[in-house]
């Protein structure tokens, strides 16, 4: 799984709580990068499965759980989110 999934979280998380604006995120991670800001939960990829979105979930808690403590505001969101996952 690429990694940058989990970057479009924490990007998207990015705009929603801070004053970070999506220009802002163009300019410092570039267009590709700011183009991942999508949420998985209401617009997943039209040919992901329920189990492949199930996986995408698990893998980015992984991810997140590997770096807990960095930032306890986007964790936590993350944890809101990932309650939510397919199949939860």
């Amino acid at each position: 799984m690429p990694l940058h999934g989990i970057w479009g979280y924490l990007l998207h998380d990015t705009i929603e709580d801070t004053k970070t604006t999506g220009t802002e995120l163009r300019r410092l991670f570039g267009t590709k990068v700011a183009g991942i800001l999508r949420d998985i939960l209401a617009s997943p990829p039209k040919d992901w499965s329920i189990e492949r979105k199930r996986q995408y979930f698990d893998w980015a808690k992984k991810v997140i759980d590997q770096v807990r403590g960095t930032n306890s505001k986007l964790e936590r969101r993350f944890d809101q989110l990932y309650r939510k996952r397919p199949g939860a």
